[in-house]
């Protein structure tokens, strides 16, 4: 019988394999996905973040499996690119028109060039304050095959600026800029 005469199922399967059959499922390893997606204290955990022993150790509480290490429960965690012990900070703008905000500064900026030749000027100003003037003590150490660029941690503080910036948005040029102690009213 070839292989075009058997059933759709069959031709499916996979073809028997040597080495040892797989030690888990595809229903724990999705049960592991789910327990990595919830937040730990769901689960009674006094943990932040779940870290592969964590997880490992819930799997076997939950009797998801009988046993299991951490080595898989990551490499599961990496194939799906899961990573449960990492966060991002994200802003959420309190303010409900921000959007319409934003929309209409940028549409300032776009015309920014037609009102130039018309004599109007459109500028940007910004401040960037407790810039901290510091001295390393040590030179850096250069980059090598293998090993990143070093930077001594320690350093001396010599206080801290404020730079302020007018950007002209016509011409994509800063007009003016200040670097000062701390920002005064005359800023």
């Amino acid at each position: 019988m070839s292989a075009r005469e058997l059933p759709v199922e069959d031709q499916l399967q996979d073809a028997p394999r040597s080495g040892c059959p797989p030690t888990f499922t595809l229903a724990q390893i999705t049960q592991l996905y789910d327990l990595a997606c919830a937040p730990p204290e769901q689960d009674g955990r006094p943990i932040s973040h779940w870290t592969d022993a964590e997880l490992a150790d819930e799997m076997m509480k939950q009797q998801f499996v009988d046993s299991i290490s951490p080595r898989p429960v990551g490499r599961w965690l990496a194939e799906a690119d899961l990573k449960p012990h990492q966060t991002r900070y994200w802003l959420h703008p309190p303010d409900t028109e921000f959007a319409a905000k934003v929309t209409d500064i940028c549409q300032v900026y776009e015309q920014a060039a037609e009102r130039a030749e018309r004599g109007e000027l459109t500028y940007s100003l910004d401040e960037m304050t407790g810039i901290q003037a510091l001295e390393r003590t040590m030179p850096n150490l250069d980059m090598k095959p293998g090993r990143c660029e070093k930077v001594e941690f320690e350093y001396i503080c010599h206080g801290t600026q404020t730079l302020i910036a007018s950007l002209n948005v016509a011409i994509g040029q800063i007009d003016q800029a200040s670097v000062g102690d701390t920002r005064t009213t005359a800023d």
